[in-house]
């Protein structure tokens, strides 16, 4: 603990009332905590506001020490600087004890969250889902400053969030995400000459609902109210996975999946973009044996903003029964890009007369001419598709961005 000369020198020659504030600020969070003291702003400030914050929450379970350790240093160098403001002059000295003290609280700091996220990779390494928890709840974000500590917490969230949720680790999964599209957007067209691209990105299925339907509040709408009953007929509830990137499930009998995306086109000089979707769903019998085969064609058009974004969402709904078959197995092949269709969406500016931000063009038709006759000039591609039998077992073949 750093040395009590310039507190106690100063106590001793100050008037009694003088000495009784000071005794006062020292006891009192509430007074130091509304406003920090001036002296050294760019070392001092981020010591106290990290006290105001601990000082608020319990101890991480075998750093109580080092906790108490730093909230009494913290106090103790909030004393001390208010006691050398009262001063008109302070001794040099005086100061440089204080800026001294201030540099031993950063080493300590810097030791508790050192500590601190080695608790959370060791509880991540040892799959201690309930310590991970506490931890990442304490909300101290300065820990996930860390790239590769973030990822990694970001990526065992994701693995066992079912069992548990977090909304505080909902929204850094979120964050993370966003982030790291960004990041990709960047790296592919921090060249101007670099070729164009399709990028596709993921929306939590609250974002999605609302900018599918054009609803600021998605789960009043008449198109929620329809998923939630589909959701609940596959014991899905969607409305515990609105912050998620998906909901699916499948209980024997019935299927459900859903998922939203968005989609940003470099370089496009339409207004819109195009999606068309070739599906082949086969049926099979008991003895393995395929009973049926369909091949259907969905082609839809979406606006996009100035920025080239979809000002919608592209939804991904896959709804099934599976009776009176054994097993159904269903594969979509998707591309979106910019593109054109001839004689019906040919143009550069998205047609006046539509006022929405999504035109169906082709609703899984077992006609192929529009799917056909779509032209596109850069687009990206992947698959989506899932099985399930009469077993009970289903499987649900994801795209890239939610792998």
């Amino acid at each position: 603990m750093a040395d009590t000369s310039v507190l106690t020198r100063f106590l001793k020659t100050t008037r009694p009332l003088l000495f009784v504030l000071v005794l006062l600020y020292a006891a009192s969070s509430a007074v130091y905590a509304a406003k920090y003291p001036k002296m050294f702003p760019e070392l001092s400030t981020p010591l106290y506001e990290a006290h105001d914050y601990l000082k608020n929450i319990a101890p991480v379970p075998g750093l109580e020490a080092e906790h108490e350790e730093f909230i009494a240093g913290v106090e103790h160098a909030i004393a001390t600087a208010e006691a050398l403001k009262l001063q008109s002059e302070p001794a040099k000295e005086d100061v440089k004890a204080y800026l001294k003290e201030l540099r031993s609280l950063q080493k300590v700091h810097s030791k508790l969250i050192a500590k601190i996220r080695r608790s959370l990779l060791t509880s991540v390494s040892e799959d201690d889902y309930e310590t991970f928890l506490l931890i990442a709840e304490k909300r101290i974000g300065i820990i996930f400053e860390q790239p590769g500590i973030l990822k990694r917490s970001v990526e065992y969230y994701r693995s066992k969030r079912n069992s548990k949720r977090s909304s505080y680790l909902d929204e850094l999964t979120r964050q993370h995400v966003e982030e790291s599209m960004r990041y990709q957007q960047y790296v592919n067209t921090k060249d101007e000459e670099a070729k164009p691209f399709v990028l596709i990105k993921p929306l939590t299925l609250e974002e999605g609902i609302k900018r599918h339907t054009g609803t600021q509040n998605p789960t009043r709408s008449k198109t929620y109210g329809t998923l939630a009953k589909e959701a609940q007929a596959a014991d899905v509830n969607l409305s515990s996975a609105l912050n998620d990137y998906a909901a699916s499930g499948y209980n024997g009998k019935k299927l459900f999946t859903l998922f939203y995306t968005s989609a940003y086109a470099s370089k496009c000089k339409r207004e819109y973009l195009l999606a068309r979707t070739f599906r082949e769903k086969m049926i099979y019998d008991d003895e393995g044996q395929m009973q049926d085969k369909k091949i259907s064609y969905r082609v839809e058009a979406f606006r996009i903003d100035a920025y080239n974004d979809l000002m919608g969402a592209q939804r991904h709904r896959y709804v099934e029964t599976l009776e009176p078959h054994a097993k159904i197995v269903v594969n979509d092949e998707i591309e979106i890009g910019c593109a054109q269709l001839p004689g019906r969406l040919s143009g550069l500016n998205w047609p006046a007369k539509d006022k929405g931000n999504h035109i169906v063009l082709s609703d899984f038709s077992e006609s192929s001419a529009h799917y056909d006759q779509t032209v596109f000039e850069l687009s990206k591609t992947y698959d989506v598709g899932y099985t399930l039998d009469n077993q009970g077992n289903y499987n649900i073949e994801w795209p890239p961005v939610l792998k």
